[in-house]
């Protein structure tokens, strides 16, 4: 799934940056706002997303799990 990048306003008029996942933007825009984020700026990361796999899992990437 597409992961966008976000600059936005809170409710208490902070601004803050992030990042979402969504399948497109107007998805993303619809999960920003439902969240209580007024969207300034949104745009498609360029950048592969990048999973964290706890070191003890690392041995087991041949396996499948069922």
């Amino acid at each position: 799934m597409p992961v966008f990048l976000y600059k936005g306003i809170k409710k208490d008029g902070t601004v803050i940056k992030g990042i979402i996942e969504a399948s497109a933007e107007s998805t993303a825009l619809q999960k920003l706002k439902a969240s209580g984020i007024y969207p300034i700026k949104i745009q498609l990361s360029t950048e592969k997303k990048k999973v964290y796999i706890p070191k003890i899992f690392k041995g087991f990437s041949n396996l499948l799990f069922i």
